[in-house]
């Protein structure tokens, strides 16, 4: 078969050499430049479905899939079973969650363990281990919406964590983005399951699309079956038996993901009765409200993963009112087009800035996204500072830092993975200085 890899995929050689070892022709190329001829194509992870490669692609007659549907192919093979987590938010977090929790009650488990700001997406480690799987065996991915954009097939136990619009400029549409978050349960097979967030009732609603057996998470109400909280700490009923795991955390988007996490590894009949007291050993993956330490009297937070409005409300949520200094702004553009200009996402925008003008004392924008949040800001009361880039607007924004409770990093717009990963360094580097003058 004539295989060609995208070769910006951080795992495209590993591929590669599996697919040779397979006897396979394979091709590691810019499918830009040379798609060429091909039976299949496996993409990058954030290629959008509406590029112009894509289609050509698909014109030519090649199936055009992922490294994350390779793996759950090789994953069944071997007689393991699979577990995809996806939503609109906090998939990172609960597979994280899930991967601990299965390691802390010895069940044998690949997953990506050095995926770049803490994603579990496939990387070359997870492609060089399905060799090593055994029957029995459990894998963990992490499915984004363009990983599922171009799968046909579903994992075994599938977890939808929340939905609402976003990315749409690598879908085309909400209807498209939907569609493709729904890939994750719509070839689930009887003898599977599905794990879903029952206080979101467009993730709720991803049940009602699979054969496989059901299961929910809610931290508003109990579940006949799933994970839920009751009197402050975590609950699992499973098959009428209920198992009490620990205290909940008190911040929402900690507690969804446990509960997630929890809710799934029981879909997946691994154990968890022996994980009592585990919850409060979890560690949530990086650049997601992470405290870096205090400036001027200032608590300095990087949610460098809040990219989108809906996430970037969420962080700015748990402060008072008028304690924070917001860093702010980033890409207004990436390969699928211009971000946040559907309908729906416009309005989630103005609901963030809405619960900016609440929470924010100072906001200090960079990127070309700061001429978009700039206006929006200050027609809501809100004093902003633009700076060039990103460095330039954390040192303003620490200069702002007394008096304010928190220096928060939300960017509401995309920024580039160097940015996010040389931020806390940054922050860390400065800390001691910046604190000597306050």
């Amino acid at each position: 078969m004539r295989v060609v890899i995208e070769g910006s995929a951080q795992e495209a050689d590993a591929v590669a050499h599996l697919l040779v070892a397979e006897g396979h022709d394979v091709r590691i190329a810019d499918l830009d430049a040379d798609a060429g001829e091909a039976d299949i194509a496996y993409l990058d992870v954030w290629t959008p479905a509406v590029a112009p490669r894509v289609a050509a692609l698909r014109a030519r007659g090649a199936r055009v899939t992922t490294s994350s549907e390779l793996v759950m192919e090789r994953a069944a093979l071997a007689g393991a079973r699979t577990v995809g987590v996806t939503g609109t938010a906090g998939k990172s977090t609960a597979s994280s969650f899930l991967v601990q929790l299965l390691g802390s009650a010895d069940v044998s488990v690949l997953a990506a363990e050095d995926g770049r700001l803490g994603h579990r997406w496939v990387t070359a480690s997870v492609v060089d281990g399905l060799a090593r799987l055994s029957p029995g065996d459990l894998v963990v991915v992490e499915l984004t919406s363009s990983h599922l954009a171009f799968m046909a097939s579903s994992p075994d136990v599938a977890v939808v964590t929340c939905f609402w619009p976003d990315h749409l400029e690598l879908h085309g549409s909400l209807a498209a983005y939907r569609a493709a978050k729904e890939t994750i349960v719509r070839g689930q097979a009887r003898s599977g399951a599905v794990v879903v967030n029952a206080d979101d009732p467009a993730a709720a609603s991803f049940a009602e699309l699979t054969p496989a057996r059901r299961s929910f998470f809610s931290a508003e109400r109990e579940v006949n079956e799933g994970a839920f909280v009751r009197a402050g700490v975590v609950v699992l009923r499973r098959d009428g038996e209920e198992t009490v795991l620990g205290a909940a955390p008190s911040e929402p988007t900690a507690r969804q993901a446990i509960l997630a996490a929890v809710a799934a590894v029981a879909a997946a009949g691994a154990p968890l009765a022996a994980n009592e007291g585990a919850l409060g050993r979890l560690t949530p993956p990086p650049h997601r409200r992470q405290p870096l330490g205090r400036v001027g009297g200032a608590l300095v937070v990087d949610d460098g993963m809040a990219v989108t409005p809906a996430k970037a409300r969420a962080a700015l949520a748990g402060f008072a009112d008028g304690s924070v200094v917001l860093i702010a702004g980033g890409l207004d553009r990436t390969e699928g087009g211009a971000v946040h200009t559907s309908a729906e996402e416009r309005a989630l925008l103005d609901a963030a800035c809405d619960e900016a003008a609440r929470a924010v004392r100072v906001a200090v924008l960079f990127g070309a996204a700061a001429a978009i949040l700039e206006p929006k800001l200050e027609s809501r009361g809100i004093s902003a500072k633009v700076a060039p880039d990103l460095d330039a607007a954390l040192e303003l924004a620490l200069a702002a830092a007394p008096g304010a409770a928190v220096v928060l990093f939300a960017p509401f717009f995309p920024v580039s993975a160097q940015e996010r990963e040389r931020f806390a360094a940054t922050v860390r580097a400065a800390r001691n200085y910046r604190s000597s003058l306050y």
